[in-house]
């Protein structure tokens, strides 16, 4: 899609040795010139730059495992797609959110045959991985952030000074609630006559409760980002930082749950569902939407089962109340479970 494509290495962050194989994490500025049919679409014949980092574990001079942060926001922006349409045509290329690939998620399988060295507390390592966490608590300052410091932005967004800094931060960690958020790997780099230099790929996970501009009106979704980032930190604070993380992957999530969001009326919160099946040919189906479902139909499909094919239930039978509901393969209807 992108035939002249370079790849401008910006910084590489290593650590390790020839006994215990080496970590290497590599900033890299790409630019190319959108030419060909592909996943991005037909070609736009627009010339485009964006950032990865790529975090390599090494050994006998081959990389064994490899960790890959794309901007994929920054790329589809200059193809001229907001991150949310782009994240939305995925979704339908692939089939529809019951059918859309998986993403990388804190369940994943992620054995690796890397271990993470020990990391000294007052190493850029140390004091950046104690920083990001901070961030992630109340009532941070980011006094630990040079005044005149710089930050790059997933979108190829640049900030300046401590204001653009605590506000990129906070529109993120504002926008979900029960946040968990871990340190995955640290890195560091300590030369003569340079700055100390830091990489850290981390996870951010929480329920996306709030609406934002980044990312829109609340999914009530949970949401998980990884990232990686790297700064030089000089007498203690941080002058430059670059974050990474793919903000169509987090449309994505956030989408995934419009499905379920489509089924309440305009301006409501997407009902939870649960399904459990009883053992004796039905199962029982709990929405615990918060408003009434304004919909003329429902299709359910009875799945794993000869010709099998969906069931089309009137909705009206919903549409006058909030309570958990009931339905079986045998009787196409709904009705209100009775009290125990």
């Amino acid at each position: 899609e992108f035939p002249n494509r370079q790849l401008l290495g910006e910084d590489v962050i290593w650590n390790g040795n020839d006994d215990v194989g080496y970590h290497s994490s590599h900033r890299i500025l790409s630019k190319g010139t959108h030419l060909g049919d592909g996943s991005y679409g037909k070609p736009t014949g627009k010339d485009i730059y964006y950032r990865v980092i790529a975090d390599c574990a090494c050994k006998n001079n081959q990389v064994y495992d490899e960790w890959i942060v794309r901007d994929q926001g920054a790329m589809v922006r200059q193809l001229g797609f907001k991150p949310k349409e782009f994240a939305q045509m995925i979704i339908d290329k692939e089939g529809g959110a019951d059918k859309a690939q998986q993403l990388f998620n804190s369940s994943s399988e992620m054995k690796s045959d890397y271990k993470q060295s020990v990391v000294p507390d007052d190493s850029a390592g140390g004091k950046y991985s104690k920083i990001l966490k901070n961030i992630f608590k109340n009532n941070y300052d980011f006094s630990d952030y040079a005044r005149a410091a710089t930050i790059y932005w997933p979108g190829n967004k640049i900030g300046h000074g401590r204001e653009d800094i605590e506000k990129f931060w906070n529109n993120l960690k504002n926008t979900l609630s029960d946040i968990k958020f871990s340190i995955e790997h640290v890195g560091y780099l300590e030369e003569p006559d340079k700055n100390p230099k830091a990489s850290i790929r981390w996870f951010l996970e929480g329920n996306h409760s709030e609406d934002s501009l980044d990312f829109g009106e609340k999914s009530n979704k949970n949401i998980f980002i990884m990232g990686i980032n790297h700064a030089e930190i000089v007498d203690g604070n941080v002058i430059r930082e670059w974050v990474l993380f793919d903000e169509v992957a987090i449309w994505n999530q956030a989408l995934n749950s419009d499905q379920i969001a489509g089924l309440a009326g305009a301006g409501a919160a997407a009902p939870g569902i649960s399904v459990v099946n009883n053992g004796d040919g039905t199962v029982t189906v709990t929405f615990d939407a918060s408003e009434p479902l304004d919909v003329d139909t429902i299709n359910v499909t009875v799945a794993g089962r000869p010709a099998a094919r969906p069931r089309a239930v009137m909705a009206h039978c919903l549409s006058s109340f909030v309570a958990p509901v009931r339905c079986t393969e045998s009787v196409k209807a709904w009705s209100r479970p009775r009290a125990s």
